[in-house]
């Protein structure tokens, strides 16, 4: 969530953000500083806390996740696009009430704290990833994928900035539009369906077969 935050302050974004930090008490309050701090530069983001075990001084919201906490602080509820994060009983719980409130179920995106499940993805392609070369248009570099090696892991070691957060193909941040050759994604969770009708693929868990040509 924070990486999210950051990128859009450092890159003066018009990005309208709403986080939701449901925690237990005051002291579980992590970053505090910085989303105050964030609060002040970003003209649309706001956040709201929720604390289950509040400590008598405590104004603010009170309890677990609840519809009545979501309807209180985000309005036009069933446009807005959701990224949920936390224990898998919290994710639940969250997407049940998203779902209650009308909210499509393309519109609410999560990251597990645990592995994700992969018993859905294809077997990986021995060839894939070897004597490979990858291509970035516009910014002109070219480098070499070793085998094995997925397109995030190659453009962190070429120095190459590509956005990411859970590099687990949950929350789809990497994503980069494949633009020449073959990719091979070791899931595709994270890839809404226009995206991938668009021609992205998710660099934390795709692998070139071949030589590719990436938009970055």
């Amino acid at each position: 969530m924070m990486a999210m935050l950051r990128y859009i302050d450092d890159l003066c974004l018009e990005t309208t953000a709403t986080l939701l930090y449901c925690v237990r008490t005051s002291n579980d309050i992590m970053f505090e500083r910085e989303l105050k701090q964030l609060r002040s530069r970003l003209r649309n983001f706001r956040y709201h806390v929720l604390l289950s075990q509040p400590d008598p001084e405590w104004s603010g919201p009170r309890g677990h996740v609840s519809r009545e906490f979501i309807e209180n602080t985000i309005s036009g509820i069933e446009l807005q696009h959701f990224f949920l994060c936390g224990p898998r009983p919290f994710m639940d719980a969250s997407h049940a009430i998203l779902t209650g409130l009308a909210v499509s179920p393309k519109r609410i995106m999560q990251e597990s704290f645990g592995s994700p499940s992969l018993s859905n993805a294809q077997p990986f392609p021995a060839s894939a990833g070897t004597d490979a070369m990858v291509e970035l248009i516009p910014s002109g570099k070219t480098y070499a994928l070793r085998n094995g090696q997925t397109l995030l892991e190659a453009a962190d070691e070429n120095g190459v900035g590509i956005p990411s957060s859970c590099r687990r193909e949950q929350c789809g941040i990497c994503k980069t539009k494949l633009l020449a050759g073959n990719v091979h994604m070791d899931a595709e969770e994270g890839l809404d369906p226009e995206s991938r009708a668009q021609g992205f693929v998710l660099t934390c868990v795709g692998h070139a077969d071949g030589d590719v040509r990436l938009d970055a």
